[in-house]
């Protein structure tokens, strides 16, 4: 009987025994965290990889800093060109499709005119985008009637220039004027008077400053002489060029 109850309490011992070694194998597993969790996590960074990332992002954010400045300050320079505005010019003036009124004791006669020609200069001076004003004189040679008997002489002509112009892009301008002035007949006798002239044309850029142009227009003469009234009108053309400053 005693066997029999130290057997059974030895097996008892034994299967307690194995009962708490079993628990902490299988508690263990429960404590840790899943497989995917612990791949998802990411790995610390080392001390270096901090150092070099915080000189980067401070070399970028120093890079940006000094180029903003220097986009925008490229972007709001203004242009230092300012507009030029003195202009000479010479022009070459065929004079054609005149006609000479002859006037010697107050019986006025229409003859055609000759075949003029002169040269013109020019100085204007831009008032503000656009209207300019200046002195234009110019000289005309061969001013006389087609039969050569009456009026043979030069005429000078001392006139203002008042012009608008258009810019249309591409350095071609569009201009139009008016010349009123006063007229001198050089002939046998001098003759003296009022002349008004007007015309449009156009003008381009050769360079920054120099420039072609070419025009035409209309032009009537009030001129008196001593001892009768002759007076010249003529359809007038302009082929030239200046220069501005």
């Amino acid at each position: 009987m005693r066997k029999t109850s130290t057997l059974l309490g030895l097996t008892l011992l034994a299967l307690t025994g194995t009962a708490r070694a079993q628990e902490p194998a299988s508690a263990a597993p429960a404590d840790a965290p899943p497989a995917s969790e612990s791949a998802a996590a990411p790995a610390p960074a080392s001390e270096d990889s901090k150092a070099d990332s915080k000189a980067d992002s401070k070399a970028d954010s120093k890079a940006d800093s000094k180029a903003a400045p220097a986009v925008e300050a490229s972007a709001a320079e203004p242009s230092t060109a300012k507009p030029r505005k003195l202009q000479l010019g010479i022009n070459f003036v065929p004079m054609a499709a005149g006609k000479v009124t002859i006037a010697p004791i107050g019986v006025a006669e229409q003859a055609d005119a000759a075949f003029a020609y002169g040269l013109g200069l020019s100085v204007d001076y831009r008032v503000f985008e656009g209207l300019s004003i200046g002195f234009a004189p110019q000289i005309a040679f061969n001013v006389e009637d087609k039969g050569g008997q009456n009026l043979t002489g030069k005429q000078v002509d001392l006139l203002l220039r008042l012009a608008y112009t258009y810019g249309f892009g591409d350095g071609i301008h569009a201009y139009a004027e008016v010349l009123p002035g006063y007229s001198i007949i050089l002939a046998d006798d001098r003759g003296l008077g009022f002349a008004l002239a007007f015309g449009a044309g156009l003008a381009m850029d050769v360079t920054e400053r120099a420039f072609v142009n070419v025009g035409a227009g209309y032009e009537m003469g009030f001129q008196k002489f001593s001892r009768r009234d002759d007076k010249t009108t003529f359809v007038r053309a302009t082929l030239g060029g200046g220069v501005r400053f």
